[in-house]
């Protein structure tokens, strides 16, 4: 895997669709991330999820090479046609721009227009101030190790909100259910629990479905 140096772009979107729009939505979607990932280098990673629980409520994560990766997908016009039936199908839309700190993908390249059989969780978790740093030395440790010993992992991405660097995100996608059960079963994850228990503060999981998940894979930034 290749260590990417350049500043990357990377953000986090909630989107509620309005159920009139929500197949116009799906479909732009499929367009504008499969045609992106193909036609643009500097497009690494873009992710279009629901909650099962709320099927109306999509999570959005994008992950460009820079900014200037950013603007070529901006002015591209599969963006231009998301970006109409947004502005009509939206009933609200929430952005967060992270700080990345650990990002790992497997090397093959992710393509898959409707992930219906993939397990996808994504953590929030607040900490602890003064925690801050030995949480982050223990989470880069942890999933160093992850990648190379589940090979139902197919990307693990940790980063943080840009002005409220104690507020964690991770997004992890397995290629299975049980991938997942084995995951959480595993001996490092519970010594990862009982090491941070003392320095998080809150922690969410969101169980997500997935609809459009694309990367050009190899992704390793630390």
């Amino acid at each position: 895997m290749a260590e990417l140096k350049s500043p990357l772009v990377m953000r986090l979107f909630e989107l509620g669709v309005k159920v009139s729009f929500e197949k116009a939505f799906k479909t732009v979607g499929i367009h504008n991330l499969t045609t992106s990932i193909k036609t643009e280098a500097g497009t690494l990673s873009m992710y279009v999820l629901h909650d099962p629980e709320n099927p109306n409520h999509h999570i959005v994560l994008e992950i460009y090479a820079d900014e200037s990766a950013y603007q070529t997908h901006a002015a591209s016009s599969q963006f231009a046609e998301f970006v109409q039936i947004a502005q009509q199908g939206l009933a609200y839309r929430r952005s967060y721009e992270l700080e990345p700190q650990l990002l790992i993908e497997q090397e093959a390249p992710l393509y898959v227009e409707k992930g219906a059989h993939h397990a996808i969780a994504l953590v929030e978790v607040d900490v602890a101030t003064e925690q801050n740093e030995a949480f982050r030395h223990i989470v880069e440790k942890t999933m160093k190790d992850r990648l190379a010993k589940e090979s139902g992992l197919l990307a693990v991405y940790a980063a943080t909100l840009k002005d409220r660097p104690t507020s964690w995100r991770f997004l992890e996608i397995y290629a299975d259910e049980s991938a997942y059960i084995s995951h959480c079963q595993s001996p490092r994850v519970k010594a990862y629990l009982d090491k941070t228990a003392q320095m998080v503060k809150h922690k969410t999981v969101l169980r997500l479905a997935g609809d459009t998940l694309v990367n050009q894979g190899g992704l390793y930034l630390e």
